[in-house]
């Protein structure tokens, strides 16, 4: 009778380990999660504001090497942490958010890795488009929120100059894009350069009424904007119309060599990319 009692509670205690254990990886597995997506929105802080979290108003993502380096030891970190927990103590509905998790870390890797940032020139997201339609993610309605916003938009010229220096360190290594792509951003460089700074949608939100603030701070906020624009985009938008001019597009693809795998490590990248945006192991020849 007592070795049966022994067993039975064995059995119990064996039980609630188990028990306690799934819950452990559960909770492991929500709090990687959350951290993942704080990751994200410090590193993509424009997105963040987009999404209406308002801690990162002030900053733009660091598209240096050192802001991809960091990135990079903190997916790999987080992948580590996740695999670490054993798909087997969590109940099967988790299971899906565990792989899911993982995939989504392995594609952030691979765009890392493809080095995208040392040789795209792109008329559809390069900084002469993605600044010009940051007013429209990010909205004022304090003095303190437009504080942040000078932060932000002053960041601006460096973040172009350093979106310049990384295009010039992919030409060294023969990474560079298609020539039309290259004459189009031209294209948009210029325009965008020919109009009054009143006129771009960087100064939009200098031309809101806003009744509640003080003169000083209505006055101030219009000063530290057009600054920021005046003495730091503009200039930087036209180092890097010079740069595409003169240092890129002589050098750019012609049209017959358009494709991806004539970048160096481009056929690697086109495969992790099907990947990313289809979730299937598929070769360029097999789409």
């Amino acid at each position: 009778m007592r070795a049966a009692t022994t067993s039975f509670l064995a059995l119990t205690l064996i039980t609630l380990a188990a028990v306690a254990a799934a819950e452990t990886a559960s909770e492991r597995l929500a709090q990687l999660g959350d951290a993942y997506w704080e990751g994200e929105l410090r590193a993509n802080p424009v997105q963040a504001t987009a999404l209406g979290d308002r801690r990162y108003d002030h900053l733009l993502s660091d598209n240096s090497d050192a802001g991809r380096a960091r990135e990079r030891t903190r997916l790999k970190k987080l992948r580590g942490d996740v695999s670490a927990i054993a798909a087997s103590e969590l109940p099967p509905e988790e299971r899906v958010t565990h792989s899911t998790l993982l995939e989504v870390i392995d594609s952030d890797l691979a765009v890392l890795d493809c080095n995208f940032h040392d040789w795209i020139v792109d008329p559809l997201g390069g900084p002469q488009v993605s600044l010009q339609n940051v007013p429209s993610m990010h909205s004022v309605e304090t003095p303190k929120q437009a504080r942040a916003m000078v932060k932000r938009w002053q960041a601006m010229g460096s973040y172009i100059d350093q979106h310049t220096a990384n295009v010039r360190a992919g030409l060294a290594r023969k990474r560079v894009m298609p020539r039309k792509h290259v004459e189009r951003v031209l294209e948009q460089l210029d325009e965008q350069l020919a109009k009054n700074l009143t006129d771009w949608a960087l100064l939009s939100p200098i031309k809101k009424e806003r009744p509640t603030w003080s003169d000083s701070d209505k006055k101030t906020f219009t000063k530290d904007m057009r600054a920021a624009v005046a003495e730091g985009v503009r200039p930087a938008l036209e180092r890097y119309r010079d740069f595409l001019r003169n240092e890129v597009l002589p050098v750019a693809r012609p049209q017959e060599r358009v494709g991806v795998k004539f970048v160096p490590g481009g056929p690697a990248c086109y495969t992790a990319m099907i990947r990313r945006h289809t979730s299937l192991n598929l070769g360029a020849e097999q789409i």
